[in-house]
């Protein structure tokens, strides 16, 4: 896969290449920059792009005042649980589904409540980073995953119909 822009969006050829290589090479891209230089909207159509091929973008918005501990991630990871349904989710052990409601406790009525463990909170971020991983290690099996974490994602959110 290659992104060249679309229709909507130059894509400068020294940003492409950037971006082009992190595609290639399979690496996270960190954008940063000042308001308004692009990052979003460079974000946003190379989403579509993914999306458009078959992919599966999952989106997590940053905000100033996190309403919860992962915020972005756990908004990601609860909409993939969503869209793809209990009937759709990929084959992982029960534990880890119930682990995912730990991340997004709307999720526990879909995946059951997380199992008690000891208050020690590194098992607790062990056994969620475990959760989340083999989740999107098995969804990723299967078609390619964009995980979209912005703190403007109100036009992506919008404008795509995800997963």
């Amino acid at each position: 896969m290659e992104f060249q822009g679309t229709e909507r969006y130059y894509l400068d050829p020294e940003l492409g290449a950037i971006v082009n290589m992190a595609i290639a090479m399979e690496k996270p891209l960190l954008l940063t920059g000042e308001a308004g230089t692009g990052k979003s909207r460079l974000l946003t159509e190379f989403a579509h792009d993914v999306h458009a091929r078959g992919g599966v973008v999952l989106y997590g918005g940053c905000s100033d005042r996190l309403a919860a501990p992962y915020q972005p991630f756990a908004e990601a990871t609860e909409h993939l649980v969503r869209s793809l349904g209990p009937d759709r989710l990929p084959d992982l052990a029960v534990t880890h589904l119930a682990e995912l409601s730990r991340l997004a406790p709307e999720l526990s009525g879909l995946l059951g409540s997380p199992p008690s463990v000891a208050d020690d909170p590194d098992t607790v971020r062990y056994r969620l980073f475990g959760a989340v991983a083999e989740l999107l290690g098995s969804v990723s099996a299967r078609r390619p995953v964009l995980p979209a974490l912005d703190d403007q994602l109100q036009e992506l959110a919008a404008g795509l119909t995800f997963a």
